[in-house]
């Protein structure tokens, strides 16, 4: 496949993930608490400890299986129960963020480099919880920033062996098509 043609393909869906996105971090209701007075609600969208929501989603997930383990009690994964909460809180900043490093390294050849791409995902990652927080449709958390950036270099670490996978498969190809434009020019 022509270069040109893959990266338009990688940047519709690149939109395509992108526009879902901005709708699940900024327009899809969440519930947040909202007293009224905005600079009170900032206060209270900002939570600035590291690893404080990481330990609080690690905690549950723990709670419920030391319970399993000792009571019998059966893991409650029920939408809106809180190892629920804690199970999709904790692998989803991580998996959400997973396509926005394939994504990077396959449109722009300049992120492939990790120096390149650590400030690209940092910058993008605190505007969207800065955006999150002065918007009040979300908490500014630096959990969050911890876990998406995992995720986005999980995303860049994925990208390497898939990139090597493609530049095989489209040597073969090439190959198989001078084959045959040899063999019919004989």
């Amino acid at each position: 496949m022509k270069r040109e043609l893959r990266i338009l393909i990688y940047k519709i869906l690149f939109g395509i993930y992108a526009a879902g996105m901005i709708y699940l971090l900024f327009f899809k209701d969440r519930g947040y608490f909202k007293t009224g007075d905005y600079s009170q609600d900032l206060f209270y969208h900002l939570q600035y400890k590291p690893f404080l929501t990481i330990k609080g989603y690690l905690k549950v997930i723990e709670n419920a299986y030391i319970n399993h383990r000792n009571f019998g009690t059966p893991f409650n994964l029920r939408r809106g129960s809180s190892l629920w909460y804690g199970v999709s809180n904790f692998f989803g900043n991580i998996i959400l963020f997973v396509p926005l490093g394939l994504f990077l390294t396959a449109i722009k050849r300049r992120f492939r480099k990790l120096k390149r791409f650590v400030p690209m995902v940092i910058v993008i990652l605190v505007a969207i919880e800065t955006v999150q927080l002065f918007t009040l449709r979300g908490v500014f958390d630096v959990d969050d920033i911890i876990l998406n950036f995992f995720g986005a270099i999980c995303g860049f670490i994925l990208a390497i062996p898939l990139r090597h996978t493609r530049r095989r498969f489209d040597h073969r190809i090439e190959k198989n098509r001078r084959k045959k434009a040899t063999v019919k020019a004989e």
